[in-house]
């Protein structure tokens, strides 16, 4: 499990400013088999703006939450296969930043 604090500086413009947020994580894994390992993680993270938005005429404050699932499949010496399944929602008061997103990825490693 960690926790963290932090600032984003505003960049290029950025019409919310900088950014102070804070935020905790954890996650476990499990040895499925001498060759598998199964792996999750939560995450969650609280935004606060410090200027503005000129546009919605509110300071912005984002809520993120995070979920990943995978698998690591090790089929052969160096080689290993892992799909994995990441789940993100953020609350926004500002509605063009409110979103879900799901993303599947699967990938081949070969270590040298």
């Amino acid at each position: 499990m960690s926790a963290y604090l932090g600032v984003e500086t505003e960049t290029e413009g950025r019409v919310d400013g900088d950014k102070h947020l804070v935020g905790m994580r954890t996650g476990a894994q499990w040895a499925c088999a001498e060759s598998c390992d199964a792996y999750a993680n939560i995450g969650l993270q609280y935004g606060k703006y410090q200027s503005n938005n000129l546009l919605f005429e509110v300071r912005r404050e984002d809520v993120q939450y995070d979920a990943k699932l995978g698998v690591n499949f090790r089929f052969a010496k160096h080689w290993s296969f892992r799909p994995q399944l990441v789940f993100v929602r953020t609350d926004s008061n500002v509605i063009i930043h409110d979103y879900k997103r799901y993303d599947v990825t699967v990938s081949l490693r070969r270590d040298f």
